[in-house]
């Protein structure tokens, strides 16, 4: 979309960021019964917004000149605390969220797109997420962005 831009999430959109991560949690509630009824925080907003190993962009609709933020993704460094990759650091991506009506255009590649890009800066060459394998749609654009399935978490519940 020729009127999307993408900026550094800031303080000034605490309360939008948290009401897009309470939509995405409404919509993974259908692939994890264990998250909570109400109540249910996925990420720590402070360290988001401020931790400089964290790179926080939202997607801004500029189209009515009114700057509308209709999308979010982070990627986080993360050191290698295991000896597990070969470089001492990987990203995370995390957050990735698309109003429902922006959904479909290309919206959240571009996220990735940035996410990715400000990994390499960083000399970043391994990105992992975590995605609901039942999230279908989620699934499909991670691959279309070049994300393949490494591993399933399974889970146990009585």
């Amino acid at each position: 979309m020729k009127n999307i831009y993408f900026r550094q999430a800031a303080e000034k959109d605490r309360a939008l960021l948290l009401g897009f991560e309470q939509n995405l949690i409404a919509h993974e509630r259908a692939f994890d019964l264990n998250l909570k009824a109400a109540d249910a925080l996925y990420y720590n907003m402070d360290y988001l917004l401020h931790d400089p190993r964290v790179h926080f962009i939202v997607a801004i609709d500029n189209s009515a000149n009114n700057d509308t933020p209709v999308a979010c993704g982070y990627v986080k460094l993360l050191p290698n605390a295991t000896n597990k990759y070969a470089d001492p650091y990987y990203g995370y991506v995390g957050f990735m969220y698309t109003e429902p009506t922006y959904r479909g255009k290309g919206i959240a590649q571009q996220v990735l797109k940035h996410l990715i890009a400000w990994s390499e800066q960083q000399e970043v060459t391994q990105i992992v997420l975590e995605v609901y394998e039942k999230n279908q749609s989620a699934v499909r654009a991670y691959e279309k962005a070049g994300f393949e399935t490494l591993m399933s978490t399974m889970l146990y519940r009585k």
